[in-house]
């Protein structure tokens, strides 16, 4: 049991390049943010050195502002750090945030750092020496995030994501890809290839029955290319947790995973397009230290 973070012991560091980051940056009460170790903006290729400015200034729990993809960015400069990593969710899936029970409410999640809690060990993956904290996937995903930023997530929750995914799929072309688990080899013409290192991918979608953020192992799931009737019975099958049921879906739980498709292709990345010609994930295990509020803690302003 951690007693928490004073302010003074917390760097609130915001990535740069999110709109809500920012827009939640500007929110903060100016009376308050000099409370803390620092609280800033931080530039996509700036991290090791604000992070390093902030254990300049005594900070011991360094508190990241944004989504998935911005905590993949920082988390390797806080762990070279040997601080705590926190969490203060601005982003569109903030897929940890939620796996790991952080108030989705950023400003209560940021009070909830000063509160008892729980200092927990997580994986890392690391892809062609890129770290990534949620999950890397090939095929639909980069459709359906397109697709997404017209859909009203805030009302609809995770049922934005059907029609997504319908339309996601009118565009994606089956992919003739191997992937490699261990043991397992899937070979074959897939419209979805998920390797994540937490229980959930795209915010609330479950990986597989047996994934977890702290076994060591990276959790994969290969969608075999369908028909229509097939997409819509993963679609919905996907909304419950239930896809990995289908005879339609290969799954494998192992360290290291080795996808290569036919020819390069863009893998999403924590939320970022990178074109490989393949990709070899490793799972990196309790390798960061994070902060997880107390069940029984509130949080307030006082």
């Amino acid at each position: 049991m951690s007693e928490g973070f004073a302010p003074s012991q917390t760097a609130v560091l915001v990535g740069g390049a999110s709109r809500s980051g920012a827009a939640w940056l500007e929110s903060q009460d100016p009376e308050r943010t000099p409370l803390y170790a620092c609280f800033e903006a931080v530039a996509n290729d700036d991290w090791e050195g604000a992070v390093a400015r902030a254990v300049e200034r005594g900070a011991e729990c360094v508190a990241v502002a944004g989504g998935d993809g911005t905590l993949r960015r920082a988390v390797t400069s806080v762990m070279r750090a040997g601080k705590t990593l926190g969490i203060v969710p601005t982003g569109t899936g903030n897929a940890v945030a939620t796996e790991l029970g952080i108030p989705p409410d950023p400003n209560q999640a940021l009070l909830s750092l000063s509160v008892p809690g729980e200092v927990v060990e997580v994986d890392l993956g690391e892809v062609q020496g890129e770290p990534f904290v949620n999950v890397v996937t090939l095929g639909l995903t980069s459709m359906i995030a397109r697709e997404l930023r017209d859909q009203p997530k805030d009302v609809m929750g995770k049922w934005a994501y059907l029609p997504a995914l319908i339309k996601a799929y009118q565009a994606t072309r089956p992919i003739p890809v191997t992937v490699t688990a261990g043991d397992k080899v899937f070979d074959g013409r897939a419209i979805q290839v998920v390797v994540a290192v937490t229980r959930n991918h795209g915010g609330p979608f479950p990986t597989t029955p047996e994934a977890a953020h702290d076994d060591g192992l990276l959790s994969t799931y290969v969608v075999e290319a369908q028909g229509r009737a097939g997409l819509l019975l993963y679609a919905s099958a996907l909304m419950f947790g239930q896809h990995t049921a289908l005879p339609s879906v290969w799954t494998a739980e192992s360290p290291e995973v080795l996808v290569k498709p036919s020819i390069p292709r863009t893998f999403v990345v924590d939320g970022d397009r990178m074109s490989f010609p393949e990709v070899h994930a490793v799972a990196h295990h309790r390798a960061v230290r994070v902060f997880k509020p107390g069940t029984g803690s509130s949080a307030t302003g006082e």
